[in-house]
């Protein structure tokens, strides 16, 4: 239960249960973009992994914060370039891109 929740073991190792011999990586090199709509707890805390996925110059695109917790997010997304483009009721879309 604890591995199916976390982020870095399941991008690096992948999905534990599907082999008994060896785990496949679900994602086994850099990628270009990663969007993420989560609350903005498990937001913050994958930031560091977010960062590890993308390639230099890639692309974040975040939601599931309010606008009083952006500062928060570009805390914890410290390694990005951190835009707000879009707030509707009080929930905020940010892009960015990796420094």
């Amino acid at each position: 239960e604890v591995l199916d929740k976390d982020l870095d073991f399941y991008t690096r190792e992948g999905d534990w249960r599907s082999s008994t011999i060896a785990w496949t990586p679900l994602i086994p090199e850099e990628v270009d973009v990663v969007l993420a709509n989560i609350v903005v707890g498990p937001l913050c805390r994958s930031a560091k992994m977010v960062g590890q996925l993308l390639r230099p110059d890639g692309q974040v695109l975040l939601a599931g914060m309010k606008e009083f917790q952006v500062k928060q997010v570009e805390e914890a997304f410290e390694d990005f370039d951190l835009q707000v483009k879009d707030i509707m009721d009080g929930w905020t879309f940010i892009a960015g891109t990796k420094t």
